[in-house]
């Protein structure tokens, strides 16, 4: 189906904060991460944008007129997630450097806006010719230089060795500071967590899910958190998402399709909530777009951004 040209991106104003070491565009550093002196944080969401379809030459280029609208409209935006199935590797063609080719369309809309961005891996990134690990090198490959945008080697992660798991690469924790510079402590922090691409926990008829070790560095980051606004991206929703919709918890927004998550629950929503999270955003499920609340936890949809796949 075509999309419409209002089924762009789910624009988050959200409150934030984070330690990170000096970014840099063009060689000027850019800072670290933080609120305006209003006390605002804006962060576009584009999710399940399709990149690589058959026909991609055409969707893509349309796809890349959506996201320049809404990054014009919303050009003061200070951080851009890209949630996942940015680029559709089940549709690789054979050819080595495709997935590169392919992800360098992704990111012309990005590098002519100069707002810098992180990601995490949908479950089709890693279906093409490039393995997790190796779709985070090139990132940072394209994002060195001049275009120096992405802060995907400036997040605090998992020890090295401690992701057991060939298709998870994109788990980070992120702080943004307040507006005050002299600010050592963050006062808002964003999770991006990996929820892979099929077989959750062993099962081959179900959606992926965050990895156990990754849950498992969660609950270890729990008890010396610091108490401040959270919010977290994963592309598979949590079963939480199914729970709420079916317990009238949902607030506004549509239900287009199933909501098509992990069959087992695995504790991702749980040990998110114990860290003190406050949103959980989402993709994969491309028409729908409802929010709600569940325990006390925000949980969204963000819509299918452009033109590629259905939806």
């Amino acid at each position: 189906k075509m999309a419409r040209p209002w089924r762009t991106s789910l624009v988050l104003l959200v409150a934030l904060y984070h330690v990170i070491s000096p970014l840099y565009i063009s060689g000027e550093p850019i800072g670290r991460l933080a609120f305006t002196e209003e006390g605002t944080f804006k962060i576009i969401q584009f999710t399940d944008m399709h990149f690589g379809e058959p026909n991609g030459t055409e969707n893509d280029a349309k796809s890349q007129e959506v996201m320049r609208s809404v990054l014009r409209a919303e050009s003061d935006a200070n951080l851009i997630m890209m949630s996942g199935d940015m680029v559709s590797g089940m549709k690789w063609n054979g050819t080595k450097g495709w997935f590169a080719e392919t992800y360098a369309r992704v990111l012309v809309p990005l590098k002519e806006a100069g707002i810098p961005y992180v990601f995490i891996n949908g479950n089709h990134e890693t279906e093409g010719d490039l393995s997790a690990r190796e779709i985070l090198e090139l990132d940072r490959s394209l994002s060195r230089g001049q275009h120096g945008l992405s802060l995907m080697d400036r997040v605090a992660t998992p020890s090295p060795g401690r992701i057991q798991s060939k298709t998870s690469g994109t788990n980070y924790r992120m702080a943004i500071y307040g507006w005050n510079k002299t600010a050592v402590l963050p006062s808002a922090i964003l999770w991006g967590l990996d929820s892979e691409t099929v077989g959750c926990e062993g099962m081959p008829r179900s959606w992926g899910c965050v990895h156990p070790t990754v849950l498992e560095w969660l609950r270890a980051n729990a008890g010396n958190a610091p108490r401040v606004p959270m919010i977290a991206f994963v592309h598979i929703p949590p079963t939480e998402f199914v729970t709420m919709w079916s317990a009238g918890g949902v607030k506004n927004g549509t239900r287009g399709e199933t909501t098509e998550c992990a069959l087992l629950n695995t504790g991702t929503f749980a040990a998110l909530r114990a860290l003190g999270v406050q949103s959980i955003y989402s993709g994969h499920d491309h028409s729908n777009d409802y929010v709600g609340e569940w325990h006390g936890v925000r949980l969204a949809y963000g819509r299918k951004t452009g033109y590629g796949s259905h939806g």
